[in-house]
């Protein structure tokens, strides 16, 4: 029961660690689309969830 305790909490850290990277990784390629948009004269897109389109 402890053993099994304890691999769960490892993979809930690993999947933490993972959710960060991924949000990280996702911040930064929304900004490159935003400086791309700028650049041909379009508005950075709005903030709020893509549910709204």
């Amino acid at each position: 029961m402890l053993s099994k305790l304890q691999d769960l909490i490892g993979r809930l850290r690993q999947a933490m660690r993972e959710r960060v990277h991924v949000m990280s990784e996702l911040e930064r390629t929304e900004g490159d689309l935003d400086k791309s948009l700028r650049r041909y004269g379009k508005p950075p897109r709005r903030g709020g969830s893509d549910e709204e389109a």
